[in-house]
């Protein structure tokens, strides 16, 4: 029943976020605050050489209200529908905020995504809350504890996940850096997605996965073992010929220092 009630707030939920402002420069002004949003990647998980990756979230509500928030985790590589939310009250114009977020107030481990949402009193969507979150992701150097390296993931509002195809660029897969691919299923059933890995500096076949995503989770795949200095990397649901509620995200990660970068997947002209 949660699960269903879910779904009908996301339907439902268009009208409540203002959507992307396009200026006459032709730059793009993003909404301030939302009432609900998605954090792509979080975790707490344990790397290869003692190198230990957490997350550093604050949720900011910037109503003049206290607001009642749901965290919903969606775990990595299982469903996450039979997981109940969190549910606590951030206080008018403050903020939450941790820097193992997952561990202190989503309760979990390992790597996923968080939905946050604002309800009402009696458990609706509320559609005067004023929510933002930031988040990055951050590690110890290997083998070292002098300091950390950090990549930032940008959180998306609900309306930025109704897709059918997007587009990944500015990432790279060769000797130098490993890549991964993150795709975040926000609905109720398994999703299947085709990913594919083409080289900018041509003369490089692409290389393509076929993945299944399970409802309410997220599925992170590394890219293949060809080599791709630079890539445009396209994410296609291929379980039905309409838009569905998903995004995804890609990450490069230097194999030396553990310098990292991330990119949202966008909706190629």
């Amino acid at each position: 029943m949660k699960r269903f009630v879910l779904a009908l707030m996301l339907s439902s939920a268009t009208a409540a976020f203002a959507a992307p402002t396009a200026q006459p420069n032709g730059m793009v002004t993003l909404p301030g605050s939302t009432t609900q949003l998605l954090i792509p990647a979080a975790g707490n998980v344990a790397g290869a050489n003692g190198v230990v990756f957490r997350s550093d979230i604050t949720v900011f509500n910037y109503a003049e209200h206290a607001q009642r928030v749901r965290l919903y985790w969606l775990p990595s590589g299982s469903s996450g529908t039979s997981i109940a939310p969190r549910e606590l009250t951030i206080q008018a114009r403050a903020a939450i905020a941790s820097e193992d977020f997952v561990s202190n107030y989503m309760l979990q481990t390992g790597l996923g995504a968080i939905m946050i949402q604002a309800v009402t009193d009696g458990g609706a969507l509320d559609l005067t809350a004023k929510l933002r979150a930031t988040a990055r992701i951050y590690s110890n150097m290997p083998n070292s504890n002098a300091g950390v390296v950090s990549q930032t993931f940008d959180t998306l509002p609900m309306t930025s996940v109704d897709n059918l195809r997007l587009t990944l660029v500015g990432l790279k897969h060769d000797s130098r850096f490993r890549m991964n691919v993150g795709i975040v299923n926000l609905e109720s059933t398994s999703q299947t997605f085709a990913i594919t890995f083409v080289g900018t500096a041509g003369g490089e076949g692409p290389d393509v996965l076929n993945v299944t995503v399970p409802p309410m989770s997220l599925l992170q795949v590394p890219a293949p073992n060809a080599s791709h200095v630079n890539l445009q990397v396209a994410v296609v649901n291929t379980s039905t010929p309409q838009a569905a509620k998903w995004t995804a995200y890609g990450s490069s990660v230097d194999n030396q220092t553990g310098d990292s970068w991330s990119e949202l997947g966008f909706v190629q002209p």
